[in-house]
Parts: C-alpha cells; structure tokens; sequence
C-alpha cells in the first residue's frame, strides 16, 4: 500500500518538477526577418541574434513562429514588428494583447503551460501616393518648360543651327582628343581582395556562400544557379540577397526570363595593364 501511495505522489509531483523554465524576453524582428531575442531565460537556445529561424515567408506574407513543447512555469514576450507592419494573425498561448503606440508589438504572458507564438503579418511601403503626386507634378511642369522652349526655339531657329555645329565639330574634337589618350592608356577592372576580405566578417553563414559562388562565377550569376550553387533554401536566399543589395554588396537585375545578381561596382578597382 505504501509503495501505492509513493508512486501517485510521485505522478502528481511530475508536472511541477518538469515545469521549471521560465521567460522574460523581448523578440526585435526586422524587416528582413532576422529576429534577436533578447532577456531572461533558462530555456536552452531560446535567446538568438540575427537568426531567420523562426520567420519564413509566402506571398508577401511572414510568419513568425516560436513553439517550445516543454512547459513553463512562467513566460513573458514582448513581440516587437517591423516599421510599417500590419498584422493579419496572432495567435499565443497564455494570454496576448496588441499594442501600436511606438510601432507595432505582441505582448504575450502566462504560466503552466508551453510556450507558443504564432504571428502572420505583411510590411507596407509608405510614401507611395506621395511618390506619385510629385511624379505628377514634375509632368505637368515638364509640358509647360516644353512648350515655352519649343516656341522660344522657332524665333532662334537659325542662330541655334549655326552654334550647334560649331559645338558638334568642337564636340568632335574632344571625342577624338579623348580617344587618343585611351590608346596610349590600358586600364583593366579587377576585383577587390582587400575589400572583399574586409566585407566577410559582417556577413551571416549564407551571404559568405553567395558571395563565395559569385566569386567563382566570375561575380555574375543568375539567383538559379546560386541557389544550387549553395544549397540555401529559395525564401532564405531571397531575404539575404536583399539584404545584400541594401549594403552595395550586390546588384539585382533582371535579364530575360531570369533574376540575376553580380557583385558591386564599389568592389571593383582600375588596374592600369
């Protein structure tokens, strides 16, 4: 009876001894989808700094997702977005509220229980009526400079005709003049080691990889061929490619049917042959 009675306590007492991880942090997520978590914590491995491994994205749409099985006797996150974010789901486990006064965040809290957030939400350009208004505004005195010039030009049309020979036999000339010092001079354009060297060391796991297949694709390939090149899945390439362009590391352009990418001019330098 008594090993009966020793085995029960045992069984009652096992949630309590399993839910011993507590948290109190805070979750920085960029508009990037690197995410820094950042606090108090006995969960191994929760805290991270510029990872991607709990955002992935579809659409035009992340995800942020931090699901741990194990119970927590006591948790507290503070979800911080990125600017210009509007949120589509959220879903946590305790209790959750929003809040939008100095940008957008998800504060979640509770005890007893697995830690869980699950947030679905899309990042918004502004500026983009005002871009167009200004674009507008530049048309409309575009015709009007147009039409002054155009009817200014027929009063000189002849005196203009004159001086735009002479400029084109003095731009002539120059060109010539021009041509005959790049003949006498040879200049090649050559990567950068140092400079290359001196960029690796800011960069994740996954831009050194690209940076390293660009490197052997003689600095222009398609984002196809990186891809297989690397092995870094389509979304994750995606985000560090653009991260990439944001630095002047890369440049994104497109060419047929296909993206491509090609290292920086800023990368390259003049050597004279």
């Amino acid at each position: 009876m008594k090993k009966i009675l020793v085995l029960i306590m045992c069984l009652l007492a096992m949630p309590i001894a399993f839910a011993d991880y507590y948290a109190d942090v805070v979750v920085d997520v960029d508009s990037a989808g690197f995410v820094s978590i950042e606090g108090d914590t006995d969960y191994p491995g929760l805290l991270v700094d510029n990872s991607e491994i709990y955002t992935s994205k579809d659409k035009g749409v992340w995800t942020l997702r931090i699901e741990k099985e194990e119970v927590f006797s006591d948790f507290f996150v503070v979800i911080n977005l990125p600017s210009g974010s509007s949120l589509n789901y959220a879903k946590t486990s305790g209790t959750f509220r929003i809040e939008s006064e100095k940008g957008l965040s998800v504060k979640s809290f509770g005890s007893n229980e697995p830690l869980s957030v699950v947030i679905q939400y899309q990042i918004t350009k502004k500026g983009g009526n005002y871009v167009w208004y200004v674009i507008g505004g530049l048309f409309v005195i575009g015709i009007v400079v147009y039409y002054f010039m155009k009817k200014r030009s027929k009063k000189e049309e002849v005196f203009e005709d004159e001086k735009d020979e002479e400029t084109e036999e003095k731009k002539i000339k120059e060109e010539e003049k021009e041509e005959k010092k790049e003949a006498q001079k040879k200049i090649k354009r050559e990567l950068d080691e140092d400079r290359i060297k001196a960029i690796k060391p800011t960069l994740n796991e996954n831009q050194i990889k690209i940076l390293d297949a660009l490197l052997e694709k003689k600095g222009e390939a398609s984002q196809t061929a990186i891809k297989y090149m690397t092995e870094i899945p389509k979304s994750s390439l995606s985000r560090n490619v653009e991260l990439m362009a944001q630095k002047n590391i890369i440049l994104k352009f497109y060419n047929g049917t296909s993206n491509f990418i090609k290292i920086h001019p800023s990368l390259y330098k003049e050597v004279e042959e």
